[in-house]
């Protein structure tokens, strides 16, 4: 499955997910797998707002961390290819009308738990 760069990714409604110290845990409920994401995972996904593209996310944790875009996209991108292929991340396209207007401030989403 290829998700291309200028796709938002989002967290389907019926997937169940919740913080638990650095590392957040994942759960669709009839699949009744969890899956527990390391803790720069965990940050990626808190990132899943389904407005920005996987691109921009890619350069927002590449900024933060210091890193390159390209390496932090190399290394990301299979990651969120394996939520989508498990069912518990979706890709949308982004609408025309919105490209290229780029949030100045992206804000990581709260948990259920939180």
């Amino acid at each position: 499955m290829n998700t291309v760069l200028t796709s938002a990714v989002l967290r389907p409604a019926a997937v169940d997910w919740a913080v638990i110290g650095t590392r957040v845990v994942v759960r669709r409920p009839e699949g009744g797998r969890a899956h527990v994401l390391d803790p720069t995972s965990s940050l990626l996904w808190q990132c899943l707002d389904g407005e920005a593209t996987l691109a921009e996310l890619f350069a927002d944790v590449a900024a933060v961390a210091g890193l390159a875009t390209q390496r932090v996209s190399g290394d990301c991108r299979p990651v969120v290819q394996s939520w989508i292929a498990a069912g518990i991340a979706t890709g949308s396209p982004v609408p025309s009308e919105r490209s290229g207007q780029r949030p100045a401030w992206r804000h990581l989403l709260p948990p259920p738990n939180g």
